[in-house]
């Protein structure tokens, strides 16, 4: 016995040595280092704010540890042994079926009393208060001009000629002028169509800090040149610098630079607020934004421009042409070309908007300034004119935007799925226009958990078979509603949590029936083209009712989630669409069996829509948890012997999580308290120079006694796990995102900022150890700080 407890004291002892060498490894070589700069590395002159940056070139890496532990076999005990399974649990698949609709539009345009952009000046607030104001010493008009509201007149009568109809709904009154006027009562008001469908297109330059349907990034990552995070690609322009900014309530673009390239077939477009300055604007193109802009278009202007709020204001600032106007006169200013469009928000949401002012001391403008109210200061020459934008700003071609919007959200709904990663997931698209027809036929498996690159293969390849869906006549959403019945019927899993999305962008007109007879057709037949004449009707009261047979037909089988989206600008009769909804249970929102985004209180359809759809998403990727019951155990017989324990080990294997964190300051220590570093290594506290000066950071904290910056107490670092390819271990990944400090100078000279080093910490979670540590070099940075120097 004694020997036998020796022996169990050895390998004990063995296992507990093993355990510790498998854990406690040393810090890893790596050839990443922190660089420094400020702006391109110019002369930086004397009381001059610039940013400091710190930016890391690669990522560190370190393979992920195990802690192995190896334990001997207990002594066996003689004793009745029972079975006691152990039950992992597992999460269900998912299959998902979206329905969409491909039809053309039947329905037309609402009537608005007449075009807005027929006119030079056009004031659209019916408010009796909120009058067209024709001001200023010297006006030079050439073009008519309409205000829902009075016109008053007040201009200089020796430099001024007003020459074209001045309509007006209200009063006129013309004050202190001699000038000819031809002043009109307008028979009826004009409305300003809200146009964001216009321009808010697959074909568009979208800024928006939502994701990219198809990198997944946020969407104005897209436009970046490789490698920037703020520099825009030179197609959009040249030196073209963007900044983003969202408090909470208010998303804020700005750009900034030498020249803005515009293109008329794919609009800037900008969630939320924009302000843009530059020297200069080359081609024909509009830019849109959802609220305010504020745009210095510089002094050289070759193209015609279109600047359009859909909610917001516009403020034009011509300085750089007023600073024409003082040096060489009038006739040199060049001419403004375009369109400026502010229809304000819908009335009675308590904003004002919709305001249109121009900053100048003289403004050459041809084509329509056309807004909820007008501000324009200064000297005037203004002439109507048809430029190349107005085209974009007639009646929106509602068919093409709708399915333009439905085919976005689909693959937006598509990406959202592809990163669930808690079970496999399938989805199908169904496209409805006469007929219904399922794209690739089947299912498409978008995420797998066993075989993640045919899912991407299979996801990328859906995707594009979207994009490429065009518009058919006719609008058949029963034949949709039937296919995907059958569809979960025939390739489905019965074990599977399954979804059924449908999208609504048309009035219904067809229907699907049986051989020669006018019976509603129930069975599985995929339709082709060459079927239409023989079971393919018109009639829309028919329609309707097939298609809610259709959908009580989905309504047998057991779905986790039904959702029914009416994408339709003007659609009177949703409660047909919302009874539909309710035939195959969809979720009720509002009283309806249907979402309903529209143009409400100052929110756009586009903002509702990608509400709507974030929501649905949200809930599709909510995780399932299959029970699985848990067996009786069976006892075994009682062993007629115990043989003596033969010791083997057994070989325990836990995969380490960790957390990251990482630290400025590291360096040398002065072991000898004499200022010498040990192993010559460089002591470093990141401290700025003398004559730099701390003004602001938000990645950083600082010292103000020390001088000494530092990281804060959440410091962000971008992890990752990647497998190496080469050893197929998985391998852990860290890097800082680029940290920036606006620093000012404050003396001349050269400023060294002292080589320094960065410390990556990897930390078991489990008991707070340190097991990994990686040094990083802060290169050193040398900058030249000159005298400001005014040639003037």
């Amino acid at each position: 016995m004694r020997k036998r407890k020796i022996l169990i004291s050895f390998l004990t002892v063995f296992a507990f040595m093993l355990n510790f060498q498998m854990f406690s490894v040393q810090g890893a070589d790596t050839t990443a280092k922190v660089t420094r700069s400020i702006g391109a590395g110019e002369v930086v002159r004397l009381k001059s704010k610039n940013t400091l940056i710190f930016s890391q070139d690669e990522e560190v890496k370190v393979e992920r540890k195990r802690i192995v532990t190896i334990m001997p076999t207990p002594e066996n005990t003689t004793s009745i042994p029972t079975s006691t399974p152990t039950v992992t649990p597992r999460f269900k698949d998912k299959e998902v079926v979206i329905v969409m609709d491909t039809s053309r539009l039947t329905t037309s345009a609402p009537e608005t009393g007449g075009d807005p952009f027929d006119y030079a000046l056009f004031s659209g607030s019916d408010d009796p208060t909120d009058n067209l104001n024709l001001s200023g010493n010297e006006f030079i008009l050439n073009g008519d001009c309409h205000s829902n509201s009075g016109i008053i007149v007040g201009v200089g009568r020796q430099d001024s000629k007003l020459e074209g109809k001045l309509n007006h709904l209200g009063t006129f009154n013309i004050y202190d002028s001699g000038v000819e006027v031809d002043a009109i009562k307008a028979d009826e008001k004009i409305d300003m169509p809200n146009l964001v469908n216009n321009f808010n297109t697959t074909n568009a330059i979208r800024f928006s800090d939502s994701l990219s349907p198809i990198t997944g990034d946020s969407l104005y990552k897209d436009y970046l040149k490789t490698g920037s995070d703020n520099i825009l690609s030179d197609e959009y322009g040249e030196d073209l610098e963007i900044a983003f900014h969202n408090d909470g309530e208010n998303s804020l673009w700005t750009i900034s630079g030498d020249i803005i390239k515009l293109d008329k077939d794919r609009p800037f477009f900008f969630d939320g607020k924009v302000n843009i300055s530059v020297n200069g604007v080359t081609g024909n193109g509009v830019i849109v934004a959802t609220d305010d802009i504020v745009f210095n278009p510089g002094s050289s202007v070759s193209g015609d421009i279109g600047i359009y709020s859909a909610y917001g204001n516009i403020d034009l600032n011509m300085a750089a042409m007023d600073e024409i106007l003082d040096r060489e006169g009038k006739e040199e200013v060049p001419v403004f070309r375009g369109l400026l469009y502010a229809p304000g928000a819908s009335d009675g949401d308590g904003s004002e908007s919709g305001k249109i002012t121009v900053r100048s001391k003289y403004f050459n403008f041809e084509g329509s300034i056309v807004g909820k109210g007008l501000d324009l200061t200064g000297d005037k020459n203004i002439k109507y004119s048809i430029t190349e934008v107005h085209d974009d700003f007639s009646d929106p071609d509602i068919e093409n935007f709708l399915l333009d919007k439905t085919k976005e959200k689909v693959i937006e709904i598509i990406n959202h799925l592809s990163n669930y990663d808690k079970s496999n997931v399938k989805l199908a698209t169904i496209i409805y226009s006469d007929y219904a027809k399922i794209i690739n036929s089947d299912f498409s498996k978008i995420t797998s958990i066993e075989d993640l690159e045919e899912s991407l293969e299979e996801k990328e390849k859906l995707v594009e078979d979207i994009y490429d869906i065009v518009e058919n006549d006719g609008c058949n959403l029963g034949d949709g509603l039937r296919l995907a019945y059958h569809l979960f019927e025939s390739k489905g899993n019965v074990d599977a949590d399954k979804y059924l999305i449908v999208f609504s962008n048309n009035s219904l007109n067809k229907y699907t029936v049986n051989d020669a007879k006018d019976d509603f057709r129930t069975d599985n037949l995929e339709l082709r083209e060459s079927d239409i004449p023989d079971y393919i009707r018109t009639n829309k009261g028919q329609s309707y009712k097939y298609a809610e047979e259709m959908a009580s037909l989905n309504s047998t089988n057991t779905y986790k989630g039904t959702y029914f989206i009416d994408v339709r600008p003007e659609n009177d009769d949703v409660d047909k669409f919302s009874k539909i909804g309710q035939k195959a249970n969809a979720k009720e929102v509002d009283g309806l069996y249907c979402y309903n985004p529209e143009n409400k209180d100052g929110v756009s359809l586009l903002t509702s829509l990608s509400n709507v759809v974030s929501e649905i998403s949200a809930e599709l990727v909510i995780p399932d948890e299959i029970v699985v019951p848990t067996p009786t155990p069976e006892a075994t017989p009682t062993p007629v012997s115990t043989p003596t324990p033969v010791i083997t080990p057994i070989i325990e294997v836990i995969e380490i999580d960790y957390d990251v964190k990482v630290e400025f300051g590291f360096g040398g220590v002065d072991v000898n308290g004499n200022g010498v570093i040990d192993d010559n290594e460089v002591a470093f506290s990141n401290k700025l120079p003398e004559g730099v000066d701390f003004v602001s950071s938000d990645d950083l904290d600082y010292n103000e006694t020390d001088r000494i910056l530092s990281f804060a107490d959440e410091s962000n670092v971008i992890t990752n796990r990647i497998t190496d390819p080469v050893t197929d271990k998985e391998v852990l990944t860290a890097i800082i995102p680029d940290l920036r400090v606006m620093v000012e100078f404050n003396a001349t000279g050269d400023h060294k900022f002292e080589k320094a080093k960065l410390k990556y910490i990897f930390t078991n979670k489990d008991d707070s150890s340190d097991f990994e540590e990686i040094i990083v070099d802060i290169e050193e940075l040398i900058v030249n700080v000159g005298w400001v120097i005014d040639i003037n």
